[in-house]
């Protein structure tokens, strides 16, 4: 399995790893991690020695970039929320369902 770390704001990125993930034959999921926009706001003003540069001007201009999954790619998805604990309720059947696609010996995606 393969995990790869990026916003993938545009359809078309996201679109381009479902592709390779199809013709690889392995599974493939969009894990959408969700916070309101005040939560994420509040993480960019109290950060401290991070190395990203990003203010709320870019979170506001990525926002504007941002394009909402299609329906189809709401079936690939599986939703996160990062105001809470990985661990929590909210989402546990997220992560189980997402560990289980992992470890399944099938090609998703189509």
């Amino acid at each position: 399995s393969v995990i790869v770390d990026a916003a993938f704001l545009l359809r078309e990125e996201r679109e381009q790893f479902r592709e390779l993930a199809r013709a690889l034959g392995t599974p493939f999921a969009i894990a959408a991690l969700h916070a309101d926009a005040a939560t994420l706001q509040a993480r960019i003003r109290n950060r401290r020695n991070d190395a990203s540069e990003a203010d709320v001007d870019v979170l506001k201009k990525l926002r504007l970039l941002l394009q909402p999954l299609t329906s189809q790619e709401t079936a690939w998805s599986y939703k996160f929320t990062t105001e809470q604990a990985p661990d929590s309720k909210a989402n546990a059947r997220s992560w189980q369902k997402l560990t289980e696609l992992l470890l399944a010996p099938c090609a998703q995606g189509d």
